[in-house]
């Protein structure tokens, strides 16, 4: 019944996600979903099983092609600071008296780059504003803003790398939309970190038509080049942002600009080599992890399968396969390993009792029942096979016979989340990165498992009475409460009046969003930070309603 009301990609485990910065080795160089990092991570001995390390690596791969240039921002003018930047850290190496005009809108980037690159198509800034009251306002202003490069004015567009996977047309993407999990999770997550991103357009910009052309364009910029004369040096390329809208010095000082950043997910490939017939052949998916999703099935002669939905046995899906997950398409637990013990026991217990009434041919038959069912476990348990296993490949092949190729995303779940801001990454796939480069800029969050059966019902109850669409007040509770689960003690919806964030605009009516969290939640800050962000990408994504969505955290 559940498999035919819903996909089981609904019910898949969930990856965790953050946003990382890396230096590449050579000028230039474009990474992709293949490149892969890992954190060695200590697990705690209550969550490991006896037997089992202290540390697992867990892995992360970029959401999409994204550009990486040899270089660093070395410093930051906003307000009346002048601020060097080294790394993670940063200082004040001048600050401009009360008297020297300055502008609260304006900001000014310092870029040191390799003298050998030669493109910066590609070059993408990360900004972390630390005041959420004000951030909506701010990306805002920033995605309308104004850019120049050493006074040359230059496009900036508000997104994430090149592309998602490499999807090449509209028919492609919605072709991956159906029938590829990890896509839409790189989509959904890019989505959710958008915002904070600014990417140089594909113009055509080289480098060597920026450089030696600086021109002091303030009276802010021109105090500074007379007190500090040697951070306006030719190597230094100079972007200026005019945001267009007014902000708090304080605010604008506690802003965090980062070069050669982009958003990762939780997962690791996999790939194996398996033998195969024609017609149906069952291929399990072997994982010490949870199994996220399949990227590639090809064959000896690299012919790609395609996915499908279906498991109809029709000639046309002929070299093509369909991914079956026992334990998350199911509202109980139980796998057929467990269902054999639960017979096993039955049939025992069933012999017993016709054996007390005098039926010696029904006892006898259960008899051998019951002997047939314990070959089977002594056989299970020979060949070990006691590890979960609910995931595998039903491959239609029209060869009589070949070797398959599968490659699949595995993920580390709920253990992949609260690694720090900071930690650094290994390199495992990946020459022309920088081993000891690649750094989080945020925490990672959002990893979970499998959704229980009450959460499966939860989300099953909402669909059903919404078609998956966000209408009403109580469409909006049902939501927060698939997010935020039983953390929260009511939620309220209200009516409002906000400003527009932009030049010239009045007020707007609003749809107040009040969430209350229980007074001892286990949920950190950064965590309830990233679900309120998850929530309104959700209500814009879901919501049929035209008026925009405020909501407050109590």
């Amino acid at each position: 019944m559940l498999e035919l009301l819903f996909s089981q990609n609904v019910f898949t485990h969930i990856p965790a996600h953050a946003v990382c910065t890396a230096i590449p080795v050579q000028p230039r160089a474009e990474i992709n979903e293949l490149y892969q990092f890992y954190f060695s991570k200590e697990i705690d001995s209550e969550k490991r099983g006896e037997g089992m390390p202290d540390k697992k690596n867990i892995y992360f791969t970029p959401t999409s092609k994204n550009v990486l240039l040899n270089g660093e921002i070395k410093y930051l003018l906003a307000g009346k600071h002048l601020f060097e930047i080294n790394g993670r850290l940063r200082e004040i190496v001048g600050e401009a008296p009360a008297s020297v005009p300055r502008s609260n809108s304006v900001l000014n980037i310092g870029i040191l780059l390799n003298p050998l690159t030669d493109l910066l198509d590609g070059l993408s800034l990360f900004f972390s504003f630390r005041n959420h009251q004000a951030e909506d306002r701010f990306y805002h202003a920033l995605s309308n803003a104004k850019f120049t490069i050493n006074g040359k004015t230059v496009e900036f567009e508000n997104r994430i790398g090149t592309d998602v996977n490499g999807t090449k047309t509209l028919l492609d993407d919605l072709v991956k939309k159906e029938s590829d999990i990890s896509y839409r999770a790189s989509l959904f997550i890019n989505d959710i970190y958008r915002k904070r991103f600014m990417t140089l357009s594909d113009g055509n910009y080289r480098l060597k038509d920026f450089v030696n052309d600086f021109k002091v364009t303030g009276p802010l910029q021109e105090y500074f080049y007379e007190k500090n004369p040697e951070v306006f040096s030719k190597d230094i390329l100079w972007l200026e942002i005019d945001l267009g809208l007014p902000f708090s010095f304080s605010d604008l000082n506690d802003l965090v600009v980062t070069l050669n950043c982009f958003p990762v997910v939780n997962r690791e490939l996999n790939e194996y080599t398996h033998s195969v017939v024609k017609g149906a052949n069952v291929i399990p998916l072997y994982t010490d992890d949870l199994f996220f999703d399949v990227r590639r099935v090809s064959d000896s002669s690299e012919r790609t399968y395609k996915p499908r939905i279906s498991a109809d046995r029709e000639s046309e899906n002929e070299n093509s396969y369909l991914v079956r997950q026992g334990g998350i398409a199911r509202f109980d637990s139980r796998d057929a390993r467990e269902s054999i013990k639960n017979l096993m026991g039955l049939v025992r217990d069933e012999a017993a009792a016709f054996a007390i009434k005098g039926t010696d041919l029904i006892s006898y038959e259960l008899k051998q029942l019951d002997q047939i069912i314990a070959r089977l476990q002594q056989r299970i348990d020979t060949n070990g096979a006691e590890h979960d296993l609910n995931s595998y490949l039903i491959l239609e092949s029209g060869n009589e016979y070949d070797k398959i190729n599968v490659q699949y995303w595995t993920i580390s779940g709920e253990l992949a989340n609260n690694i720090r801001q900071g930690s650094a990454l290994s390199v495992y796939r990946g020459v022309d990165v920088r081993d000891k480069s690649v750094v989080l800029m945020t925490q990672t969050t959002g990893g979970r498992q499998k959704l229980s059966g009450e959460d499966k019902l939860n989300s099953l109850r909402r669909s059903l009475l919404s078609k998956g669409r966000v209408v009403t007040a109580e469409d909006i509770k049902a939501l927060c409460l698939e997010l935020f689960g039983n953390n929260i003690t009511k939620v309220e919806v209200k009516k409002g009046i906000d400003i527009i964030h932009q030049a010239g605009k009045g007020m707007v009516r609003t749809i107040d969003i009040h969430i209350f969290l229980k007074d001892k939640s286990e949920i950190a800050s950064d965590e309830v930070y990233q679900k309120t962000e998850i929530l309104k990408l959700k209500l814009k994504r879901e919501s049929v309603n035209l008026l925009p969505y405020r909501i407050m955290i109590s």
